[in-house]
């Protein structure tokens, strides 16, 4: 540990930009994203979320990801069921995205086109077209998620195509063209 700084009330995850000048820590009861300089060690800013029609108190944010590029973040709304699209640069959120009935955890696709976004109400992950900002399917589950982790290291390419195709082929088998095409072209 280098050094302590106090976020808003339940600190859930983080996300560091690309080029690692801030980490952005989620704080799920203050309804806020907390922006750190990771070289003086303090809040340089907070991003804070309304989605319209949804009460100040279960915009809950729990998890967010960071684009390649630093500029985008999502962030999961986790009560208010959506995800929040941010610009990073300004902090400002530049939109929502309605996702099942709470999400809670995800992950953005190597080409950065896809969400996969937990929903741990409604049993399932749910698929997000970035682009359109819509969910385009969701995979159910007999559990109920609260993350998302996709492994793209070396030679797993693999053994999340197999996963991927049985899911999608057994639960929503209208995915499976698009997904497996999407990642064909990650290889």
């Amino acid at each position: 540990m280098v050094q302590n700084v106090a976020v808003g009330t339940r600190p859930r995850r983080f996300a560091a930009r690309p080029d690692g000048k801030e980490l952005s820590v989620s704080s799920e009861l203050s309804g806020e994203v907390h922006i750190i300089d990771r070289e003086k060690f303090t809040i340089a800013g907070n991003i804070e979320f309304l989605p319209p029609g949804v009460q100040k108190i279960d915009a809950t944010p729990v998890d967010l990801v960071i684009t390649r590029d630093g500029k985008t973040a999502h962030v999961t709304l986790n009560h208010a069921a959506r995800v929040a699209i941010v610009d990073v640069h300004t902090r400002k959120v530049r939109g929502y995205i309605p996702v099942g009935l709470r999400s809670s955890g995800l992950a953005m696709a190597p080409d950065e086109d896809t969400l996969y976004v937990a929903d741990s109400f409604g049993g399932g992950i749910h698929v997000v077209d970035v682009k359109d900002r819509k969910v385009t399917g969701s995979i159910p589950l007999d559990r109920t998620p609260s993350g998302v982790v996709i492994d793209s290291s070396p030679g797993r390419w693999t053994g999340i195509r197999r996963l991927l195709h049985h899911l999608l082929r057994t639960r929503v088998p209208d995915l499976v063209a698009t997904t497996m095409k999407r990642l064909e072209r990650l290889q």
